[in-house]
């Protein structure tokens, strides 16, 4: 009986443990809710785990003539099902896309989606060009606010194919001389999980601009983009990755269903002791002495986390599950 309770307790951890790296949908726009946008004007998304919003804006890029007025407005009725992302509104599948217009020479489409906390961040979204629209859409990205940009990392699929480069063609021919468009709507996925600089980043920026015959254009053309999503993973930040247990650290009851988790330590000297949940947020702090001391985790909510201990110089982390 008492192995059999063991092994669940060990079976709910681990299970506990692949559910903290499973991704998260940090931001999400499906446009639906929007009745007028207006150029350079930040659109919300539409839902969001972070602490605020994402944003998107249509806007020249830095130190480009700004003779032209840019031009931003919604396709109503764009009936599109790819990417969806489960109900936001009942109406969904017959709402509406963004619609930035030409000509976009100098213009970008900008998306604010701090990553605070995250790692092993996925960008998607459905877009389709009209008969005259932009050919080649470039995908890259800031982790600084927008005064550096890179594709460092950014693989970007689509149905023509994968680059490394950050390009995501819409055309059927899979270049950016084509003349003629995909029909209807495809996704195109930024894969930036190898892409390190994006994770746990406070300004990050993933733009896109375009190239390709259209973007001269005056009138007409555009790309239409719906069903913009973020993925990410949780990550903690400020936590190392020494091992506790071969220093010979170890947290127990874990998991705990109490409002006390007791600390085993090899040395006998003050410890500095941070605790932070599955999103890098910081919710405990202590500072214990010898070799056995008790945590109060009473104003922990159920979840994992993740304690931090600083001992003479060095740092140690260990995972725990309150039930």
């Amino acid at each position: 009986m008492k192995k059999t309770i063991q092994f669940s307790l060990i079976l709910a951890f681990l299970l506990a443990l692949t559910e903290s790296k499973a991704q998260t949908l940090l931001y999400y726009w499906h446009f639906d809710s929007l009745g007028t946008v207006a150029a350079s004007s930040p659109i919300n998304s539409d839902s969001t785990t972070m602490s605020a919003p994402g944003t998107v804006s249509w806007e020249f890029q830095p130190g480009a003539p700004t003779t032209t007025a840019l031009i931003i407005d919604l396709l109503s009725d764009d009936s599109c099902t790819i990417n969806v992302q489960g109900s936001a509104v009942a109406n969904q599948y017959i709402g509406n896309a963004l619609r930035p217009r030409n000509p976009s020479e100098y213009a970008q489409l900008v998306f604010s989606i701090p990553t605070t906390g995250y790692q092993g961040i996925t960008v998607a979204f459905a877009t389709e060009a009209s008969a005259s629209g932009i050919l080649g859409q470039i995908i890259d990205y800031s982790a600084d606010g927008g005064t550096t940009f890179d594709t460092t990392g950014v693989i970007v699929t689509s149905p023509f194919g994968a680059s490394p480069s950050g390009l995501a063609y819409v055309d059927t021919v899979g270049n950016v001389t084509a003349t003629s468009n995909a029909v209807g709507w495809h996704l195109v996925t930024a894969d930036l999980t190898t892409a390190t600089a994006v994770n746990n980043a406070s300004n990050l920026i993933v733009r896109i601009r375009y190239e390709g015959s259209g973007v001269k254009n005056t009138s007409g053309g555009n790309d239409r983009f719906d069903n913009v999503t973020v993925w990410g993973t949780a990550s903690v930040t400020g936590v190392t990755n020494a091992s506790a247990a071969d220093a010979g650290y170890s947290l127990y009851p874990n998991p705990t269903a109490t409002n006390v988790i007791n600390l085993s330590a090899p040395t006998s000297g003050s410890k500095s002791i941070t605790v932070y949940n599955v999103t890098g947020q910081l919710v405990y702090t202590t500072t214990v002495s010898g070799q056995q001391s008790t945590l109060t985790i009473d104003n922990l909510s159920q979840g994992m986390y993740y304690v931090n201990i600083g001992d003479n110089g060095a740092n140690y982390s260990i995972k725990f599950a309150k039930n």
